[in-house]
């Protein structure tokens, strides 16, 4: 689970395979991200290009190009496979792939300094990735509050500007305890 970046060195012989969740990701010169949800894989790659593969049955995980060779993932292309295998007789889904501008690369790839960014994102969303960094969890009691669209950027261990920015400008009320933020819409 978690998140990774990769720089490979091109050696045909010595392929850099990244199992996870029974997907694995082969490359050979290339840099890519891999990032684990609970119910998602995502591999978005910066330069080159991978492989996605079902490692069960050994078979490509991304939609067959009409080429004889395995389809690949390249360069400002995401793929991601929306549910891991649960047991050997499952398989799962094709990966969904799309093409990433340099902006959307860039937001993904914001973590390595530290940095959270988030564009037309649900704030449960924008909780999850804070929680990933900080010992004091945010907390959403209001669904209604979880599906409102948010956008900024924020240092990963600095819950404390965005709380702020809630109270301040998004009618949201506050209750810190030791161990958590409880945030509600204000009534």
């Amino acid at each position: 689970r978690g998140e990774v970046f990769f720089t490979v060195s091109k050696d045909p012989r010595r392929p850099f395979i990244v199992t996870s969740g029974g997907v694995a990701v082969r490359a050979v010169g290339t840099a890519f991200n891999v990032r684990k949800r609970d119910a998602s894989l995502e591999v978005l790659v910066t330069e080159g290009r991978v492989r996605v593969d079902d490692v069960r049955v050994g078979r490509s995980l991304l939609p067959i190009s009409a080429a004889e060779e395995p389809s690949l993932l390249v360069a400002g292309e995401r793929a991601i496979v929306s549910s891991a295998p649960t047991s050997a007789s499952e398989i799962p889904l094709m990966a969904s792939v799309e093409k990433v501008d340099s902006s959307v690369t860039q937001r993904a790839l914001a973590w390595q300094e530290r940095r959270l960014e988030f564009d037309e994102v649900p704030l449960g969303d924008v909780v999850i990735e804070f929680n990933r960094y900080n010992l004091r969890q945010l907390v959403i009691a209001d669904d209604v509050l979880a599906q409102k669209r948010f956008s900024g950027t924020f240092r990963a261990d600095g819950y404390e500007p965005l709380v702020r920015l809630l109270e301040t400008d998004f009618g949201v009320t506050v209750v810190r305890t030791e161990r958590e933020i409880v945030l509600r819409l204000a009534q």
